[in-house]
């Protein structure tokens, strides 16, 4: 939905306006941060009470503590931007046509945002510990089409302006926050004793918190570096087509989203039962998925970039200021999107102490070379610190976590989950772009694109081995 509606919201608001949507997702990005590892930890816990590691009054008094850190949290992050957004409209900010006092405006309705965003995320975590997939991803789709769908509403018919583009996602986070909390007291059994806040039950998993705080904190500095440095050294204009390039690239992300979503519970679950069989397979299985999933759309991204956008936002200039920039942002945002299974499996396992200490030697050598390509080659060189971070993760970090967990699964994971499937999917691409006709019109070449992509997942998914059994297998079934 958030892709869906950009041509609306840049043909309506400007692309300098966009620029500041472009802030508010570098503050989306930072609520990983903002809520400390609580997410993370509830949705782990979760997973642990439905494998016999809490009982019902434990996980509700557990639920209840780790709720008031949260909202405690969540007040303390959106006061902060709330009162620092004069500084951020009057200082950071280069905007040429948006005048201060609107930029201020929109920056402090983040701010409320960022809060509600917070809360939202902790019962989102909560629900997914608890394998409630179907009704989380349900809701999920409601919400998200109520935010960016409404909000494309309220610029054509009500008001095209940044303030009002805020203030209507402030209204829908506020009711997703209302919703997914009903869900998550709903999903548990209730328990007539009074629950109240207790320490001790957040002392049981501080270690687990703290590494996720570390490791998330270190991730965001890496991630979001060139987002923070490109807002302050480039135009508000040229900051908005990096702001759209990224936001294209992370469709790769929306796309894997969920196979780490469903898997990062049940591999919890299978870590507590000590099940190191069915552990495996499924982490074979889920890298699978995430190599058909996201490699067919990352190469359509890099082979047809500058197509893609055009028939998308029916605006070719644009497509040629953006294209450049997101062939280096979707090579990296796809070996991000492989190191999905390895994360989780680590996570799973409550090792959160190898990620951090990647991150932190990360964050010596990369930030220094953000700082200086930043300034010199602009939206593309940072884009390429992009790819050579997650380059290393896939080289460096996947041998040493492989040599701790599942020692004898890595080779498999080179070979069969990442070459088997991308070795045809990037031929299946390559044949495309290099038969690709010219002048197809945005529908045929909508066409094109969708076919190039299904037919590159079916050749992926029949060198897939685990792939191809689950399919066997159903066929038996329908048989």
């Amino acid at each position: 939905m958030g892709l869906a509606f950009v041509p609306v919201y840049i043909q309506q608001l400007g692309i300098e306006a966009y620029g500041i949507v472009g802030l508010y997702t570098l503050l989306q990005a930072g609520l990983v941060l903002l809520d400390m590892g609580i997410s993370q930890t509830l949705n782990r816990e979760m997973a642990r009470y439905t494998a016999g590691q809490y009982t019902e009054r434990e996980i509700h008094i557990f639920l209840r503590s780790v709720e008031i850190v949260g909202a405690v949290a969540a007040i303390f992050f959106g006061s902060a931007i709330f009162l620092g957004a004069q500084g951020i409209a009057g200082y950071w900010v280069r905007a040429q046509h948006l005048s201060i006092p609107e930029i201020q405006t929109a920056i402090s309705t983040m701010g409320l945002i960022v809060a509600l965003r917070v809360m939202e995320g902790l019962y989102r975590g909560g629900i997914a510990g608890l394998q409630q997939q179907i009704v989380l991803n349900m809701v999920g789709a409601g919400v998200a089409t109520g935010r960016w769908a409404g909000a494309a509403c309220i610029v054509l018919w009500v008001q095209p302006s940044i303030t009002a583009f805020f203030i209507w996602h402030a209204c829908v986070s506020a009711i997703a926050v209302m919703a997914y909390r009903h869900i998550l007291y709903r999903s548990l059994p209730t328990t007539e004793k009074k629950i109240g806040f207790s320490i001790h039950a957040l002392k049981k998993v501080q270690r687990f918190t703290g590494g996720m705080l570390a490791t998330t904190a270190l991730a965001l500095v890496l991630t979001q570096s060139d987002k923070l440095l490109l807002s302050r050294i480039l135009s508000l204009e040229a900051f908005g087509y990096y702001t759209l390039a990224t936001l294209v690239s992370s469709a790769l992300n929306l796309a894997g989203g969920p196979v780490t979503q469903a898997l990062y519970p049940r591999f919890t679950e299978l870590v507590t039962q000590k099940d190191t069989v069915h552990l495996a397979r499924s982490y074979h299985l889920g890298a699978q998925l995430m190599s058909i999933i996201t490699m067919p759309l990352a190469l359509l991204l890099i082979f047809f970039g500058t197509d893609l956008i055009t028939a998308w936002t029916g605006n070719s200039s644009l497509a040629t200021q953006v294209a450049p920039i997101l062939v280096p942002l979707a090579i990296g945002t796809m070996l991000n999107g492989l190191m999905g299974m390895p994360y989780i499996l680590q996570l799973a396992h409550g090792w959160t102490g190898f990620a951090a200490r990647m991150n932190m030697a990360a964050v010596s050598i990369l930030v220094p070379l953000i700082i200086w390509i930043a300034p010199h080659y602009g939206a593309i060189g940072a884009a390429w610190v992009w790819v050579a971070l997650n380059t290393g993760y896939i080289f460096l970090a996947v041998h040493f976590m492989h040599q701790r967990l599942l020692p004898q699964e890595k080779w498999r994971w080179y070979w069969q989950d990442i070459a088997m499937p991308g070795i045809p999917i990037s031929v299946v691409i390559f044949i495309s772009h290099t038969v690709h006709p010219i002048a197809l019109g945005r529908v045929g070449e909508w066409c094109w694109l969708i076919g190039s992509a299904l037919l590159a997942l079916i050749f992926g998914s029949l060198f897939s081995r685990d792939i191809r059994k689950k399919f066997n297998l159903l066929k038996y079934y329908l048989n």
